[in-house]
């Protein structure tokens, strides 16, 4: 066991909670990549700091990045490493990269390693309250400049941030691109029926529904056309349904009902015009499920596959049209073999292993 390098898995409690959002999903895709490459993996988690003082800090002084570490935590992880400095130090997500910057000198002989699920100022920028908010959004993108000179090298869920790491001055990166474990649903599609799962308040999620069904409701639909829109928050669903006539709102449905409803669906509908932080996980879960999916290019990032081909949208007028066009069983189950073919060759995750490997020798880890 002497020479199984030790490692840190840094991050929040919440990041491994039993519901399974995309931190979740992404966050146990990373631990289990790691815990296959020779590595004494140790987690070491904690929840937000909600003392009154650290409350009252937040509020006074908002911040990019809010002073989350409790106290307790940070002296628990000097101690630790005073009896044995890990080789190799994992930090999930951009949350806890102030904590890297506040360990870097102390903690110098280890390696830091950032496991990105997306810069943080792709969503900002696109949420319309920091329209006019200059300055906030270029003190977020000081920080994360800031932030990459302590780390050796980070890991994005998409190939493009491995471009936006560099610019930011991240010395070494390594694209993790998504893996698909088949759960295929018995599909039994209802003539005009299409879906759409999401974070309705994401801005890049909202904008590009809402630029989808502007276009919908110009066009001469069949009268059975319907939109089911399974996400939180409530609010926003139930406003898009008095809104569009076409969509019915479902509201968050639990996984077995999910899966229920979306046997139903002739395509899951899966619009995205703008680049937004990370990686779109819900993609690998309607791949999973092996029924026909409409896309755009933007929404496939951190996906990698050798055969098939999904139909795919540049621009909210063509996603509408073709949607309509999908929401055809006959013309659906054509398509519904591409995506098949897609999930059957998506990136192999012994491939996937072998380079997260190199990037790790590369930095003198494993």
């Amino acid at each position: 066991m002497n020479d199984v390098p030790l490692a840190w898995f840094i991050g929040l409690s919440n990041d491994f909670a039993e519901a399974k959002g995309g931190v979740q999903l992404c966050t146990a895709e990373f631990e289990q990549m790691l815990n296959s490459c020779g590595l004494d993996m140790e987690r070491r988690l904690f929840s937000p700091d909600q003392s009154l003082g650290a409350k009252v800090r937040r509020r006074l002084r908002k911040k990019p990045f809010p002073e989350i570490i409790p106290a307790a935590f940070l002296a628990r992880l000097h101690e630790a490493y005073d009896r044995k400095p890990p080789s190799v130090i994992f930090f999930n997500r951009v949350n806890l990269a102030p904590l890297a910057l506040k360990l870097r000198e102390r903690f110098a002989d280890s390696k830091f390693v950032l496991l990105s699920h997306g810069l943080m100022i792709m969503d900002e920028l696109h949420d319309e309250k920091n329209v006019n908010s200059s300055g906030w959004l270029g003190k977020i993108l000081l920080e994360e400049k800031a932030q990459r000179k302590v780390f050796d090298l980070v890991f994005t869920l998409t190939e493009e941030e491995c471009a936006l790491e560099k610019w930011l001055g991240t010395p070494q990166t390594c694209w993790v691109p998504r893996t698909v474990e088949p759960s295929v649903l018995e599909w039994n599609p209802i003539g005009g029926r299409v879906g759409f799962v999401g974070t309705l308040d994401h801005p890049p999620n909202r904008q590009a529904l809402v630029a989808v069904l502007n276009q919908l409701r110009h066009l001469k639909l069949p009268s059975e056309f319907q939109l089911h829109i399974v996400g939180r928050p409530a609010d926003v669903g139930r406003s898009l349904a008095d809104i569009y006539p076409f969509v019915r709102y479902l509201g968050a449905l639990n996984d077995d009902d999910l899966r229920k409803e979306a046997a139903t669906w002739c395509c899951f509908a899966h619009p995205l015009f703008a680049f937004a932080r990370g990686c779109s996980t819900k993609l690998a879960v309607a791949l999973a499920w092996q029924i026909p999916i409409l896309a755009t290019p933007t929404g496939v990032r951190g996906y990698k596959w050798n055969r098939g081909k999904l139909p795919l949208e540049s621009t909210p007028e063509h996603f509408a049209k073709h949607l309509v066009s999908l929401s055809d069983p006959q013309l659906a189950a054509r398509e519904r073999e591409q995506v098949r073919t897609v999930a059957g060759s998506i990136a192999n995750t012994d491939t996937i292993i072998a380079e997260v490997v190199s990037a790790l020798r590369s930095i003198g880890v494993v």
